[in-house]
């Protein structure tokens, strides 16, 4: 797990398709950027309809028609990005041809950024067990950290941050790396596990034979909550809403097929059903 350093962030990426929910991903990654004095990179992967008829077109033919789709898509992003202009934000345009997931992952590694922020809609629990999303996709590819804004959700300053922690080791780094986060907004950082009464004792047994202490460091101010319920993950928005969350954290494990198959995925599950921003560390 690489992690970026949140007191250096300066490049966001935001991925667009022009949908309303893509707007409001763009709206919520700007005020963030408005604080951490972060520039803004907003890209479009556009697609080349297949020309009708027998044989290949003249390769001259296709470069016009891409470059006049690419000046179109430039455009509309220009029309996106102009009310963040006049707020003084740099929002840099780029738009592409391909395949939206390859283009994505391709650009992220060649320009190394430092964020990337994409709208989310809800799913029903087969939608993302069976056939994922663009959203999971790019996660299992991408190496930056990822923002997923679910649809409707407004921008508020981040006061309360959430990790969804597995007691892991590497745990420690995404804390070090949110208490980062939190530092330019004042916010508080808390801790929460999800354990079910099968799992509860196990996870208890974890942390009274290890502390807190290696999770959190012996002078952190940061919390632990640990919520059991054999349905955490259905019912972590109301837990969430009693917290007063603003964005909550998870970090990314990749997992076999096989598991992705029988076990339940949290981290799908969570960006399918949170109502709140989900940030996650790769």
């Amino acid at each position: 797990m690489t992690l970026p350093n949140y007191s250096m962030l300066r490049h966001i990426l935001v991925a667009t398709d022009f949908s309303r929910n893509a707007g409001n991903a763009l709206a919520y990654a700007a005020s963030l950027a408005e604080v951490l004095g972060a520039e803004i990179t907003l890209f479009n992967v556009f697609h080349l309809a297949p020309m009708p008829g027998v044989g290949a077109p003249p390769a001259s033919y296709m470069n016009q028609i891409e470059a006049e789709e690419r000046q179109r898509i430039l455009t509309q992003l220009e029309y996106e990005a102009a009310p963040y202009y006049e707020r003084g934000l740099v929002v840099d345009l780029l738009a592409r041809p391909g395949a939206d997931v390859d283009e994505l992952v391709k650009l992220t590694t060649e320009r190394h950024f430092d964020l990337l922020v994409m709208g989310t809609k809800p799913k029903n629990r087969l939608d993302v067990v069976l056939f994922g999303s663009t959203l999971n996709q790019v996660l299992g590819q991408v190496k930056c950290p990822v923002l997923a804004v679910p649809e409707g959700c407004t921008y508020r300053p981040l006061r309360n941050l959430t990790f969804a922690t597995a007691l892991a080791d590497k745990d420690a780094e995404v804390l070090a790396v949110l208490g980062q986060l939190a530092r330019p907004f004042g916010a508080e950082v808390l801790s929460l596990h999800l354990s079910s009464r099968q799992t509860a004792p196990s996870d208890q047994d974890i942390l009274s034979r290890r502390g807190s202490d290696y999770l959190f460091g012996a002078a952190s101010s940061q919390t632990l909550e640990v919520l059991v319920d054999d349905q955490a993950v259905e019912n972590l928005d109301d837990f969430l809403l009693r917290l007063d969350t603003d964005l909550l954290a998870v970090a990314y494990r990749n997992r076999s097929a096989w598991q992705e198959f029988w076990e339940h995925s949290h981290t799908k599950n969570l960006l399918a059903r949170s109502q709140v921003p989900v940030l996650v560390f790769k």
